[in-house]
C-alpha cells in the first residue's frame, strides 16, 4: 500500500476518535459525561465532567461522539470570581473553555439520559444528541454527582440501580457497543452495580466507593470558596494525563487510583475481564505522545488536605468561611438543619419498626445482644438490616467491595418512600440523602406496611418541618 494512503488512514482514525483492532475491524469511541448537579456548593461535580471532556478532546474524540450533561451554571455564576472559567484542581488550568452544551439547565434529567445512552431519539428534545454506536463500538460513561444506596440523583430527580440495570441491558439487547465502561463517582456508588450488573454483557464499572461509604471532595479553593473536585475523580483524569492511555490497562488504572485515593475504597463490578483486556486509550481516544505528567504515586497534600465526605461539604465551606467564628449565623444553620433530618430519619425509622426505639449501646449491635437487634431479627429481616438500623446512627457494617449480606432492595417500595418523603418534608439536601439508607433497608424486610409507612412520613414530617 502507498505510505501516502497509510498516513492518511491514520490521520482519519485519530480525528474520529476510530481505532483498528487486530482483526482490521473499525471501531468508534463514544462517550457520555454527566454532571448531575446545579449550584456552587456542588462546583466540583461540573468541574469533574468539563476535564473529562478536555481529556477526551485532546484524545481527538470528536464532539459529534461525546454527549455532555451540565447545568452549566457555573461560570458565570455571580460567585465566580474568575468568570467564564470552571477548574478542576488548585493552580490548574480552566477546563471549562470548549465543553458542549448538549443538556443543560432543565434537560439534565434522568430520563433524558436514560433516553440518550438507549438511542432512544424521541425520549430527547428534537435535535439533541443520543448514542449512535454500533456493536462494534466502544462506550465510555462518566457519572459524578451525590447517591446514596441504589441511587444517583440529578437535580431534580433520581436514577435508581434498577432503571440503570435496565437501561444497560437494553444497550446490550440493541448490540450499541462492542464493550462498554462505566466510571462512576458518588457516595455509595459500588450499590449501584453491586448484585445488578452482570458479568456477561461485556460492561467493566469502576466507583469511586463501595456500596456502603461516602466518596470524598478534594481540592478547596479559598478564594472560590468551593471543592473543585472528587478525589477518586481527580485521581483517574491526573492518572489518564500521566500515562500514555494506549500503552496503560484498564485494570492498571484502577490499581493506581486505588492506591492514590485513601478516602473512599474504589471498586470494580461486571465483567473485570475487560480492564486487563482494553486499555484506557480504547475508552478514551487513541492518541499517543501527548505531554504527560509525573506519575502519581498519590494525590497531592494540596488535594487532599481539606478532603470531606460529599455530604460534609456545605458544612466545611461554610467553616471555611469564617475558620474564627464557627458560630456563624450560615454554619449554626446548616448544623441545625442535619440535626432535623437525622432526627426526622430517626423518628419514621421508630414510628415503621418499633423494635427501633431505642437503638444499642455502643458495643452489643455486633453481637446481636440487644433487645433491638433482636426482636428485628424475629421480624425476618438480615442481620446487616438489623446491625445498620439499631447499630447508632452513622456507623453502619463495613461492606466492602462485595458484601454478602447485603440485602435486594425492593426498589418499588423504596421509590415511593423516596417520594413520599420529598413530598412532604421536602426535598433531601447533600446531607440527608444519606439518611436514605434506613428507607433502603425498611424496603428489604418482607413485612414492611408500605401503606402504613407512607401514613408515618406524613406524620412525622408534619410535625417536624425543618428541611
Amino acid at each position: 500500500m502507498d505510505s501516502s494512503v497509510v498516513c492518511v488512514f491514520v490521520m482519519c482514525l485519530c480525528l474520529t476518535g476510530g481505532m483498528v483492532l487486530g482483526d482490521q475491524t473499525r471501531t468508534e469511541v463514544w462517550a457520555v459525561l454527566v454532571a448531575g448537579s446545579s449550584g456552587w456548593g456542588n462546583y466540583r461535580h461540573q468541574a469533574d465532567v468539563c476535564h473529562a471532556y478536555q481529556i477526551l478532546h485532546s484524545q481527538r474524540v470528536p464532539d459529534d461522539h461525546i454527549v455532555v450533561f451540565m447545568y452549566d451554571d457555573l461560570a458565570y455564576n455571580v460567585q465566580n470570581n474568575k468568570p467564564g472559567k470552571i477548574y478542576n484542581d488548585v493552580n490548574g488550568t480552566d477546563v471549562y473553555t470548549g465543553v458542549p452544551k448538549d443538556y443543560i439547565g432543565a434537560d439534565v434529567t434522568a430520563e433524558h439520559f436514560l433516553a440518550v445512552i438507549t438511542g432512544n431519539s424521541s425520549g430527547v428534545p428534537q435535535g439533541k444528541k443520543i448514542l449512535k454506536s454500533g456493536p462494534k463500538d466502544h462506550v465510555f460513561i462518566y457519572f459524578t454527582d451525590h447517591g446514596s444506596v441504589g441511587l444517583i440523583a440529578f437535580p431534580n430527580g433520581y436514577l435508581y440501580a434498577d432503571q440503570l440495570a435496565d437501561a444497560l441491558d437494553k444497550m446490550h439487547n440493541k448490540k450499541q457497543y462492542g464493550a462498554l465502561t462505566f466510571y462512576l463517582e458518588a457516595c455509595e456508588s459500588g450499590s449501584m452495580f453491586y448484585k445488578h450488573l452482570p458479568e456477561d454483557v461485556e460492561i467493566y464499572s469502576h466507583t469511586a466507593s463501595n456500596p456502603t461509604e461516602p466518596s470524598y471532595a478534594c481540592s478547596h479553593d479559598p478564594q472560590l470558596k468551593a471543592y473543585l473536585s472528587d478525589c477518586w475523580s481527580l485521581a483517574w483524569m491526573k492518572d489518564t494525563e500521566a500515562h500514555d492511555p494506549t500503552e496503560e490497562t484498564l485494570q492498571q488504572q484502577f490499581e493506581n487510583v486505588r492506591g492514590a485515593v485513601s478516602t473512599s475504597e474504589s471498586c470494580q463490578y461486571g465483567d473485570r475481564s475487560l480492564a486487563s483486556k482494553f486499555t484506557v486509550a480504547d475508552f478514551m481516544g487513541q492518541l499517543s505522545g501527548l505531554r504527560r505528567q509525573p506519575v502519581p504515586t498519590s494525590l497531592t497534600l494540596a488535594d487532599l488536605q481539606h478532603a470531606v465526605p460529599s455530604w460534609d461539604v456545605d458544612l466545611a465551606v461554610a467553616r471555611f468561611a469564617h475558620p474564627q467564628h464557627t458560630a456563624q449565623y450560615d454554619v449554626e444553620y446548616e448544623l441545625e438543619q442535619r440535626r432535623a433530618a437525622d432526627y426526622r430519619a430517626a423518628a419514621i425509622t421508630r414510628a415503621l419498626l418499633p423494635f427501633t426505639a431505642a437503638r444499642c449501646p455502643a458495643g452489643t449491635c455486633g453481637a446481636g445482644s440487644c433487645a433491638c437487634f433482636r426482636s428485628c431479627a424475629a421480624r425476618g429481616a438480615t442481620a446487616f438490616v438489623c446491625a445498620a438500623l439499631c447499630c447508632p446512627y452513622g456507623d453502619p457494617p463495613h461492606s466492602g467491595c462485595e458484601p454478602e449480606v447485603t440485602p435486594a432492595v425492593d426498589f418499588g417500595c423504596y421509590r415511593e418512600l423516596i417520594t413520599e418523603h420529598e413530598l412532604h418534608c421536602g426535598p433531601f439536601t447533600s446531607y440527608s440523602l444519606k439518611n436514605t439508607r434506613d428507607l433502603a433497608l425498611l424496603c428489604t424486610i418482607p413485612r414492611v406496611d408500605l401503606t402504613h409507612a407512607k401514613f408515618v412520613i406524613r406524620q412525622v414530617c408534619a410535625t417536624n418541618s425543618l428541611a
